[in-house]
């Protein structure tokens, strides 16, 4: 019997999980909340990490930080319709 499958779908569903639980939403910032917005830019459709560098200043905030400022408009649209 090959379980191959099986485990292909396990994985699947274990990445999916992960991913998930990163953006909860547990009382402090994390960066995980905003990885995996996508960004409509300039240079195409790019997650947040790709295009700014995100830090945590406290328990409450994250700090945004653009590489290229023309992109401030898309990434604040892009964060206020996720809907965090």
């Amino acid at each position: 019997m090959d379980i191959t499958p099986f485990k292909d779908q396990m994985q699947k569903a274990f990445n999916y999980l992960e991913n998930e639980f990163k953006g909860l939403q547990l009382g402090r910032a994390s960066t995980g909340l905003v990885e995996n917005i996508t960004v409509s830019t300039s240079y195409g459709d790019m997650k947040l990490p790709q295009i700014a560098h995100i830090t945590i200043l406290d328990n409450q905030t994250l700090k945004i930080e653009p590489w290229d400022k023309k992109e401030c408009a898309s990434i604040t649209k892009a964060i206020y319709d996720a809907e965090l």
